[in-house]
């Protein structure tokens, strides 16, 4: 009968896991929670830039 060791699998599940739970925490998270309004316009001419 073969000697059936857990341990490897073990260790591959973990690494495993850790690969989502580290990717999950590199998502950024905002500092604040706010919204910019404004108008971007043309440096030589003044006039509001379309889109």
């Amino acid at each position: 009968m073969k000697n059936f060791s857990v341990l490897p699998y073990a260790i591959l599940v973990v690494l495993i896991l850790n690969t989502f739970v580290f990717a999950e925490a590199q998502q950024p998270q905002p500092i604040i929670n706010a919204s910019l309004i404004g108008t971007v316009i043309d440096a030589t001419t003044k006039e509001p830039i379309e889109g």
